[in-house]
């Protein structure tokens, strides 16, 4: 998010700033790159893509892209429409100068959309080729539910993988090995607060040994 275009965000890092840290990244061991069309207004996936993909072979890289949020002025750039999606992406591959991504996402919830419409449009995404698997960020844990149970009673393609924000510290504090491992296997986590990885944040730390009561329902797997 942070690399792109300083004309987007104040923050945001220029391609000649950008392109260090990629390499950084990738003399590091990472291979998973997450990028939006909505940052820097689709430099982000310009710069990412196409200094990786200068680097290694792209078949070594995971990159993940994500629509929803507006491009522009125009009414029809923006939301989890079938024309937006279907748009967003060749906009997307585009850019990023490869033929598929590893995991499209949509960026948030659309409760202007029918769901039926936003996942038949992301399945015949990955049908054609466009991308390999999907993908959803920002957005009630009801709401991906929902979707993911449209998906699947059409036989369309169900969301593998949810991008959200995250407390670490309630994380690091589930007990049960299975219930962990079932909860990672498919989250990728977003601006972890730093305050949430230790018992320094705001909260009052646990008493050693103790944890928080949390009760488990077992629930197919939402893959």
């Amino acid at each position: 998010m942070t690399l792109g275009s300083r004309d987007w965000k104040p923050w945001a890092l220029d391609e000649a700033e950008s392109k260090p840290i990629l390499k950084q990244a990738l003399d590091c061991g990472f291979t998973f790159f997450d990028m939006a069309d909505w940052y820097s207004t689709g430099e982000n996936e310009r710069v990412v893509a196409s200094t990786l993909t200068s680097m290694v072979p792209r078949d070594q890289l995971v990159l993940t892209t994500k629509a929803m949020y507006p491009m522009s002025d125009d009414p029809n750039d923006r939301g989890l429409s079938r024309k937006h999606l279907m748009s967003s992406i060749d906009g997307s591959l585009d850019r990023m100068g490869t033929d598929y991504v590893d995991i499209f996402m949509v960026h948030a919830f659309d409760p202007d959309t029918p769901i039926e419409e936003t996942m038949e449009a992301l399945h015949d995404i990955v049908r054609a080729g466009k991308a390999r698997y999907l993908g959803a960020s920002t957005m009630y844990a009801w709401q991906f539910a929902q979707m993911n149970a449209i998906a699947r009673e059409n036989g369309w393609t169900t969301f593998i993988n949810m991008h959200c924000g995250g407390n670490m510290r309630i994380i690091a504090l589930i007990d049960d090995v299975d219930v962990l491992e079932r909860i990672l296997k498919h989250l990728k986590v977003w601006d972890p607060q730093p305050d949430t990885l230790t018992p320094a944040g705001p909260d009052p730390p646990l008493p050693k040994g103790e944890t928080l009561p949390l009760t488990y329902h077992p629930l197919p797997d939402i893959a």
